[in-house]
């Protein structure tokens, strides 16, 4: 069936977007079976399909490999429900995390109904098949699938303490608190979704509660954007309930690649994702292991097909989930 792969994007994110595309159809063992869909902010979607290379009054285009890239609007009134309020001083540290686009993943069963997808952050390169994340996904009955953390980049321990310094500043309502601190924060750039579980689970609601206590304690619950609130849904949980998602290799989601100088570029090779995470992203002057994203973002001005875009929707996906 379809391998389902999403985006969202804007403006600045469009190089990298561009970059990761390549990348994810070179990688694809059927790219004739990949579906990409972008979501994108509905108020500028005619701007950003011509610039992406869909011709105005398109909604989607073909790859020579025959890929289909799908531009999908996005309402900014329902982006807006989960909007975060972001502190100048994590800005300055960390760039703008709190655009717009990076909230649509909690809304992606709006989009794309009752399948299973994947995620990527636009600033990632695709190095393997991700047919294997759709399969995992399936074979383990959850709901999302994270990628393990690296560890070895750290000087702390990424665990959801370090992400909530104002847990107890802002009173934060979950049922184990201690327990909660302890889990791992996982990075929510590569994600596998069963969106039919996560509608039926109405794990957005929870976000958008979590994302409330933050914006009511002026903005200091937890250090980030989309990442916490997300995070925050899966975790906090009642004692007893077993955890509804699975742990991939770390392999699939090598990030940090936007703020650490010293990563070994052979090791760096050999991951199946990579992930510009940080403020250096490789499309900036002064973006870091340009040399790993480069070629890719030059295969993309050579990836559609002349003539094969089209005005009306595509057929509607497969639901491949259980």
């Amino acid at each position: 069936g379809a391998l389902h792969v999403a985006y969202a994007s804007d403006a600045g994110q469009l190089e990298g977007l561009k970059a990761s595309v390549a990348s994810l159809v070179a990688s694809a063992a059927a790219p004739e079976d990949l579906v990409v869909h972008v979501l994108v902010a509905e108020a500028g979607a005619d701007a950003f399909k011509r610039d992406f290379g869909i011709p105005f009054g398109c909604t989607h285009a073909v790859t020579a490999a025959g890929s289909l890239l799908w531009v999908r609007p996005v309402s900014g009134q329902l982006l807006g429900r989960a909007r975060v309020r972001y502190l100048p001083t994590e800005r300055r540290r960390h760039g703008n995390l709190d655009a717009m686009m990076n909230f649509a993943r909690f809304y992606l069963h709006h989009v794309l109904g009752p399948i299973v997808a994947v995620w990527l952050d636009t600033d990632t390169i695709v190095q393997s098949e991700l047919g294997e994340l759709k399969r995992a996904i399936l074979t383990s009955g959850k709901t999302v699938a994270f990628a393990e953390r690296h560890r070895s980049t750290y000087n702390r321990t990424m665990n959801m303490s370090w992400m909530l310094p104002g847990h107890s500043l802002c009173n934060l309502r979950v049922p184990n608190v201690t327990r909660l601190l302890a889990q791992t924060a996982y990075n929510i750039g590569v994600l596998a979704i069963n969106l039919q579980r996560w509608a039926s689970r109405r794990l957005t609601d929870r976000i958008e509660d979590f994302v409330a206590q933050h914006n009511a304690c002026g903005g200091r619950l937890w250090v980030g954007a989309s990442q916490p609130p997300l995070l925050l849904a899966f975790h906090a949980r009642p004692e007893g309930e077993p955890a509804d998602f699975v742990v991939l290799d770390k392999a699939w989601n090598r990030a940090s690649l936007g703020s650490y100088v010293d990563l070994n570029a052979t090791e760096l090779r050999t991951m199946r994702v990579l992930h510009w995470s940080g403020a250096r992203k490789p499309w900036k002057a002064d973006g870091m292991y340009r040399e790993l994203w480069a070629p890719h973002r030059a295969r993309f001005d050579d990836l559609l097909r002349p003539g094969a875009a089209g005005g009306a929707a595509p057929p509607a996906p497969d639901v491949d989930a259980p």
